[in-house]
């Protein structure tokens, strides 16, 4: 068994792991925010959050290293809208900026990617209605 550590905070969680054992999760820092978390090689890295958020996880891990996930903020204990993610060479990228700004789609959560770089998540369509969706790279 191997302690993963924390960020800093008293509790962490680990979501997927994939075949070169990098692992992601959550994690509480020190400010007792969770953020998201990769461990490789005994290192674990805060994979932060996007700007207006405070709380970060990260679920999916391929074997390319790309990273899923979601964010969203907490102002007095209402959680405000959550923004689906991606982690790649050492970029956060809002996969809202993925798809047409006028597709009428908020994408929430992003939760599983393969090693093709195909993402699944969860979003609120043109309707309201929250469904699953699959991005696929060009």
């Amino acid at each position: 068994m191997t302690d993963l550590g924390t960020l800093g905070g008293d509790w962490g969680d680990g979501y997927a792991i994939n075949s070169q054992t990098q692992i992601v999760g959550q994690s509480a820092t020190a400010s007792g925010d969770p953020h998201a978390f990769l461990w490789d090689k005994g290192v674990l890295t805060d994979l932060g959050v996007p700007d207006g958020d405070n709380q970060s996880a990260a679920v999916g891990i391929n074997n390319k290293g790309q990273i899923v996930g979601y964010s969203f903020a907490v102002d007095n204990f209402t959680n405000l809208p959550s923004h689906a993610l991606l982690w790649e060479n050492g970029q956060m990228i809002d996969l809202q900026t993925c798809i047409p700004a006028n597709s009428g789609w908020t994408l929430l959560a992003a939760s599983g990617i393969n090693d093709r770089g195909q993402i699944v998540g969860v979003g609120i369509d043109p309707d309201g209605l929250y469904r699953n969706f699959v991005l696929t790279p060009h």
